[in-house]
């Protein structure tokens, strides 16, 4: 039986074919159906940790294959980033496990949970938009620094890729604001407004 189904049998209970549904029955299959949707969510951070475990080898074969200043100092900026993600992904997938098989009670647990990894959503967010201007300000160093360093006058095709570099980083910075709520959304955000909706509507019951 669906939690839907189960919450209007417990509004509208026909007492000639079954007896009316507890509360703590619906907070059974609350449980279960969170483990569900929980379920989906640490699929979702699995792939993440993955592709990030993929990154972090291709950038330790850049790092040793190539001897450019700036894919260095892209190393070196993405070393401690990648630090923070693996832990990002801990605390998530710690906070998820957690939530499934929630016992006692349920309510109150999941709700604290889902604040948690809102949370984490939140922190991931801004720590993405972050990273965008601080390895976009660090490269732009590295490559006017180039440009002084060699002999001669500062070149106009210098100021052109410079200029072009500029408005690269505004247009990634743009689209990463704009996909970034748009993928957490997909991966973790419409499952955690769902169980949220579950848990605000139970709650109003058993207080009505």
């Amino acid at each position: 039986m669906e939690l839907d189904d189960l919450r209007r049998k417990w509004q509208q209970p026909d007492p000639a074919h079954s007896p009316p549904v507890s509360p703590a029955q619906l907070d059974g299959l609350l449980a279960q159906q969170s483990d569900n949707l929980v379920e989906k969510m640490r699929r979702s951070a699995r792939r993440e940790l993955f592709f990030t475990s993929c990154f972090t080898v291709l950038a330790a074969v850049v790092f040793y294959r190539y001897r450019q200043p700036i894919v260095h100092l892209q190393v070196y900026l993405f070393g401690p980033l990648l630090a923070v993600l693996y832990y990002y992904f801990y605390r998530k997938l710690k906070i998820l496990k957690a939530m499934g098989g929630a016992e006692g009670h349920v309510r109150g647990h999941l709700q604290r949970l889902c604040s948690g990894l809102r949370n984490l959503l939140r922190f991931y967010y801004r720590l993405t938009m972050g990273t965008i201007p601080v390895a976009a300000l660090l490269c732009l160093v590295i490559i006017i620094n180039m440009e002084v360093a060699r002999p001669g006058p500062f070149r106009m095709k210098a100021i052109l890729a410079i200029g072009g570099f500029i408005l690269y980083c505004l247009g990634v910075g743009w689209a990463m604001a704009k996909a970034t709520p748009k993928y957490l959304q997909k991966l973790y955000g419409r499952h955690l407004d769902h169980l949220e909706a579950n848990l605000r509507e139970l709650g109003d019951e058993h207080t009505g």
